[in-house]
């Protein structure tokens, strides 16, 4: 679980120690889909970044080091990471993790993961849902869900989440 401890921030899966415990994201030149970011975890004070592939986090992905050193890649799916979802895979290329975009329903069909949300399965069968706060995940934040867990929260940074950057509780 350890590996996927940078790869909780963006993707939900936050839920592997206390509640008291925070993560602070910050956006490399104020702006995270084209540089990447900087996490620090409030308790441990660890820390672990992530660089946009080719600066493009929305289109082609990014590799994220975890505060242990590890590195992985995130590849967005063909139609971009925020709109259809993207797989995390290790140096290998097995894969950890897989998360997928959400709708709007019948009114909103297209698939969109800042306004919706998005569900992420882990290689080992973990599920978590995430849904943006007031349907904005680009100023609001987002909820993390579990199955018997309580929800996490993920608020933005006063500029935004992906401008300045987030702070997950959990």
């Amino acid at each position: 679980m350890k590996i996927l401890a940078v790869l909780s921030l963006i993707l939900g899966l936050g839920w592997t120690t206390s509640a008291r415990a925070s993560m602070d994201v910050t956006c490399v030149h104020d702006d995270c889909l084209t540089y990447g970011w900087k996490i620090r975890d409030t308790k441990s004070l660890g820390r672990g970044f992530v660089e946009c592939v080719d600066e493009d986090c929305k289109k082609k992905g990014w590799y994220e080091t975890s505060m242990s050193g590890q590195t992985f890649l995130n590849e967005c799916a063909r139609g971009g990471c925020w709109v259809e979802g993207w797989d995390a895979v290790d140096r290998a290329g097995r894969l950890l993790a897989s998360a997928r975009c959400e709708s709007g329903g019948p009114e909103h069909p297209e698939s969109d993961c800042l306004t919706f949300g998005w569900t992420v399965r882990q290689a080992n069968g973990m599920v978590a849902h995430i849904s943006c706060l007031e349907h904005n995940c680009r100023e609001k934040g987002w909820e993390i869900t579990l199955r018997g867990a309580p929800p996490q929260l993920a608020h933005c940074k006063p500029g935004g989440c992906f401008t300045e950057g987030w702070r997950l509780y959990y």
